[in-house]
């Protein structure tokens, strides 16, 4: 099986004044027609599209998000979309700035929006892949990512497994600006310990790409964000 994954697009996001959409959006679509030409079996986004009270940015921001995921559809890519802490809305809704894509969702239930720790089977035969999504929790509609994974993982237990993320903490990642100059909600911590060992595990909201000392993924953001990042390397991850 192969997953494209990308994260953390902050597709409202300006730098030192110049607006970055533009930047951001030819990125996401680069991903997209990669997903789309290498024949991936799982899109996946991992969290941070923008911040809702962004106004007519946070809408030009879901119109991409929109349009990407109409791109995949019609070349028929199963795609999941996790809520990052920038994405939440805290009315007690559980509404995130992913919740439009929900109305372009088939009898299939693709495209996935994932606004809760949920899982599902992808595949077939010896090819199944169990995905189990952990979004981060509004603080106004919460859940404990510790528990749920272990009910998740226990339910699945005999599929090959891969976990995907939006926590805000996990020991020994190198944290950056979006704790520095992007801070938003609190810290949530990626319960490391209650997921197999052989499972892979891959966790957005950090934007430069590394591999944590206990072996989680994180693919970084779509592009440099702030001055602060003017080292990173912009990327998106294929996993097989």
């Amino acid at each position: 099986m192969k997953i494209l994954i990308t994260s953390d697009w902050h597709a409202d996001k300006s730098t030192a004044g110049v607006d970055r959409f533009d930047d951001v959006a030819q990125a996401a679509k680069q991903a997209v027609s990669m997903a789309i030409a290498e024949g991936v079996d799982l899109f996946a986004f991992l969290g941070d599209l923008t911040d809702p009270d962004d106004g007519p940015r946070a809408l030009r921001a879901v119109q991409l998000a929109i349009d990407c995921s109409i791109m995949l559809t019609r070349a028929n890519v199963s795609q999941v979309w996790l809520a990052g802490n920038h994405d939440v809305i805290e009315d007690a809704s559980g509404r995130t700035t992913l919740t439009p894509l929900r109305a372009l969702s088939s009898d299939n239930y693709w495209p996935w929006i994932a606004e809760t720790g949920e899982s599902r089977v992808l595949g077939d035969g010896d090819g199944e892949v169990h995905i189990v999504v952990l979004p981060y929790p509004a603080v106004s509609k919460s859940y404990d990512m510790g528990p749920r994974v272990k009910e998740l993982v226990e339910v699945e237990s005999q599929f090959r497994g891969i976990v995907l993320a939006h926590s805000t903490y996990i020991p020994g990642v190198v944290e950056g600006e979006e704790t520095l100059e992007m801070p938003r909600g609190r810290v949530v911590e990626l319960p490391v310990d209650v997921i197999p060992k052989d499972w892979t595990v891959v966790n957005g909201h950090w934007h430069t790409p590394q591999v944590t000392p206990g072996g989680v993924l994180v693919p970084g953001a779509l592009a440099r964000l702030t001055r602060g990042e003017a080292g990173d390397d912009p990327r998106f991850l294929i996993v097989e």
